[in-house]
């Protein structure tokens, strides 16, 4: 299972709406097929990934850092740890732990606004 939002449903309609006008589309079509209908290669995936980020005028980023970005932005979000784990498909929670990486800033902020003590004498008189 792969848990999506509304705003991915959306794009992802959107999608199949353009690869319904090219094409009848059946349950045996990819989702994403390459230009001949078929399974898309990853080599060919990845420099029209790389094609396209240069044409935009950005520098490429290597697909795998979305994931990375995903996992950041998820738990600088609230996400948790375990939803996470089972959201990226890790069986074990030390492989979900190479893909976070939290800035000093992260950190700062996530514990200006969890800090026991800080939480603590707030509620003083």
């Amino acid at each position: 299972m792969t848990p999506f939002g509304r705003t991915t449903a959306s794009l992802l309609a959107r999608h199949l709406a353009v690869l319904a006008t090219q094409k009848q589309l059946d349950d045996n079509d990819f989702v994403f097929p390459s230009s001949t209908w078929r399974k898309l290669i990853k080599r060919n995936f990845l420099r029209t990934w790389v094609q396209l980020q240069k044409k935009a005028g950005l520098k490429p980023l290597p697909i795998h850092e979305l994931r990375h970005g995903f996992v950041r932005v998820w738990l600088l979000s609230g996400g948790g740890a375990f939803s996470l784990q089972i959201i990226l498909g890790h069986s074990d929670p030390t492989i979900t732990r190479k893909y976070v990486t939290l800035w000093a800033s992260d950190l700062q902020r996530k514990h200006a606004l969890h800090s026991p003590i800080d939480r603590f004498i707030r509620k003083l008189p």
